[in-house]
């Protein structure tokens, strides 16, 4: 979940490239109601910590309601202390800063499809 659709539409893309297949959404509230509809489609999150309506760490708050150990990445452009405690105590998988390298988003996304698939068997 990211509020800027065309980065979205671009991270998809590259995402993609790699062999990941994406469900995008600009409104966090739409993108927990596919989870709610579909909890097993999933197999991992990247949301970002300051989006309007809903914040980034109440998305993985929600999230855990309905799916609790589903990976979730938070991205932030300003990572400090106290968003990396809160991140944690929302069972946060990881912070990416922004701006990041593909690659850096890459290798999160690898590391946790990885997880997620061992974790299903």
């Amino acid at each position: 979940m990211l509020d800027d659709n065309t980065v979205l539409l671009l991270l998809k893309r590259l995402l993609e490239r790699k062999g990941h297949k994406f469900t995008c959404f600009a409104e966090p509230r739409e993108a927990l109601a596919a989870l709610q509809n579909a909890p097993d489609f999933f197999y991992l999150v990247i949301t970002e910590y300051n989006m309007p309506g809903m914040q980034g760490l109440e998305v993985a708050r929600e999230i855990r309601r309905i799916r609790a150990h589903l990976p979730i990445t938070v991205t932030s452009g300003f990572i400090d202390k106290e968003l990396r405690a809160s991140a944690e105590r929302n069972m946060v998988s990881d912070l990416v800063a922004k701006p990041f390298a593909i690659n850096e988003l890459y290798t999160v996304v690898q590391r946790m499809a990885q997880a997620a698939r061992r974790r299903d068997r």
